[in-house]
């Protein structure tokens, strides 16, 4: 695969690739994943990047000096100790998905683009997710879906939710066609509840 070929398909410019390719840009854990999934790496790329303390250690035991400055990439659930500054927002967010945890809806980040949407979601809110603020017990061990819409937004949507729910994509499709956005939670809640713990 070409390298303007991987930068359509990952979302990273080929000039930021190839500076990453060079070793003049540190491999980040969201490049890293991204490329993964991709070239089906099999983990490979993401044993290549820095510890979650921000370093590798060193034969003696000291830690390398990495900056914590990710360019324009987003930070990750695995950078969340470097992301700070947006505790409100992530709060806000938070009690929104409280709100709507009685089925009224989703919620919706917008902003402009460089705005740092998607930081917010996977450093601020992932974490905060994972330590079980959503007041529904198990919720910490919920799944977390990410993906980048493409050209098909709903397909790849369908796709990342039988992927992660080991659901059927044509039933998921189905639900949502047939009944909305309503019926496509409760197929995906069925789905949660049928899969092995």
């Amino acid at each position: 695969m070409s390298l303007a070929g991987l930068s359509r398909l990952v979302h990273y410019t080929k000039g930021y690739l190839s500076r990453v390719e060079t070793g003049e840009k540190p491999m980040t854990p969201e490049v890293a994943r991204r490329c993964e999934e991709v070239l089906g790496a099999g983990g490979v790329l993401t044993r290549l990047v820095p510890e979650p303390d921000g370093g590798r250690r060193t034969a003696r035991g000291g830690l390398l000096e990495v900056c914590p400055y990710r360019g324009l990439a987003a930070f990750d659930a695995a950078d969340a100790g470097w992301f700070f500054g947006r505790d409100r927002a992530t709060a806000a967010l938070v009690r929104q998905l409280t709100e709507r945890l009685d089925g009224s809806g989703p919620t919706a980040v917008v902003a402009a683009s460089g705005t740092g949407k998607t930081s917010l979601l996977r450093a601020g809110l992932v974490p905060e997710l994972r330590r079980g603020v959503l007041p529904v017990p198990g919720s910490s061990r919920w799944p977390v879906v990410t993906m980048h819409p493409g050209e098909q937004p709903v397909g790849e949507l369908l796709s990342r939710l039988a992927d992660a729910t080991a659901a059927d994509p044509d039933h998921l499709r189905r639900a949502l066609t047939g009944g909305g956005t309503g019926a496509l939670a409760r197929a995906v809640h069925a789905a949660l509840n049928r899969r092995p713990r």
